[in-house]
């Protein structure tokens, strides 16, 4: 790294994950000179970007603003909704700028490793919380069984990030982008169930879980284990979500009666719109977590191995007062930043292609 010319990074998206990445980055402990870009004034002018020099308001009828932003730009991290996730890492990938992402875009990665092996570009995707930190630790779980001499028969990693004041019906905020909490509960899910790949619905296969400190949480499937599937051999494996009891029933009852479809649907009114966007509409509205209002994140990944042994990781994490941080956003946006830090070392990591978190050496 030059001392004379601080590496300079771009940051995708000012949401509640994105802004504290862009913080972290722009923060005195790093020498980056930093930029954060979104459609939204209002999210770029979040007090927690203070720090941070150069706000680009995006236009979607004018893409050359994206471009130039990450055109000059030495890695960029996108951090925008899932929907348009893939999308953005590509445009990122063919304009040549090593990316850090986070977007938990629904399709397959491997199109876009081709894609930068072909022009040279490095890129590492799902690095948030979960998948991401959870990804690592379950590699580093596997290989332990491989370490004392014997195999990890099952993996289930559970997490979920809760506000602390439950309030009924719904006793949820949402700590990241509301489309892609709603999108958690309609995409299905591929888990590892004796030795092979399956997939299941979305919000089935419910179980209790108690934290201490917290009470009773119920889990349900969701797609979370993503690359994990292919990469680890290991003849069980689930991503569960973690909710206060009761939550999972509404949503349920919301997907089964049309609230989350995508196809437009004509009012009495003649007005057209998805029902999926208006109940993101409404959700969005009441899933917003206030500022005084404090959320806390919920982690554990438990490991049985063949031998009898079970490994657990825990964590228990709530929002930090003092800088303001949501829980979710800290425990997603450190992991981003810590990747980034990383990279930014030796401004590679692997090499081009496009790589998965428990790639991570």
């Amino acid at each position: 790294m030059s001392s004379s010319k601080p590496l300079s990074i771009a940051v995708l998206g000012a949401g509640r994950v994105g802004a504290v990445i862009a913080a972290e980055l722009a923060s005195d402990k790093n020498p980056f000179q930093v930029s954060v870009a979104d459609v939204s004034e209002r999210a770029l002018s979040n007090p927690i970007l203070s720090l941070v020099a150069d706000k680009i308001l995006l236009k979607g009828d004018d893409s050359s603003i994206l471009e130039s932003c990450i055109e000059r730009h030495d890695l960029v991290l996108n951090c925008v909704p899932g929907f348009i996730g893939y999308k953005t890492l590509e445009q990122i990938i063919r304009l040549k700028r090593p990316c850090i992402d986070i977007s938990f875009f629904p399709e397959r990665h491997e199109p876009l490793d081709e894609l930068a092996k072909q022009f040279g570009v490095e890129a590492w995707f799902d690095m948030g919380l979960a998948p991401g930190m959870s990804s690592i630790v379950a590699r580093k779980l596997a290989d332990y069984g491989t370490e004392k001499g014997t195999q990890c028969q099952d993996l289930d990693i559970f997490v979920g990030g809760l506000p602390v004041e439950r309030t009924f019906p719904l006793q949820y905020k949402a700590v990241f982008s509301p489309s892609d909490v709603i999108d958690e509960y309609l995409r299905p899910s591929r888990i590892k169930r004796g030795g092979e790949t399956v997939v299941v619905a979305p919000l089935t296969e419910p179980e209790y879980l108690e934290f201490e400190g917290v009470g009773t949480i119920e889990a349900f499937i969701t797609d979370g284990l993503r690359s994990l599937v292919e990469f680890l051999d290991v003849p069980n494996m689930r991503e569960m979500t973690l909710r206060y009891p009761g939550h999972k029933e509404v949503m349920w009852t919301l997907r089964e009666l049309g609230f989350f479809d995508r196809n437009e649907v004509m009012t009495r009114d003649g007005i057209s719109a998805s029902p999926l966007a208006v109940t993101e509409a409404i959700l969005g509205k009441s899933w917003n977590l206030g500022e005084k209002e404090i959320d806390r994140t919920l982690f554990l990944t438990r490991a049985r191995y063949s031998n009898g042994e079970t490994k657990e990781v825990r964590m228990l994490d709530e929002k930090d007062l003092h800088t303001g941080y949501s829980s979710m956003a800290r425990t997603t946006g450190f992991v981003a930043v810590a990747v980034a830090e990383f990279f930014c070392r030796q401004m590679k990591i692997l090499g081009p292609g496009v790589y998965a978190p428990e790639r991570l050496p």
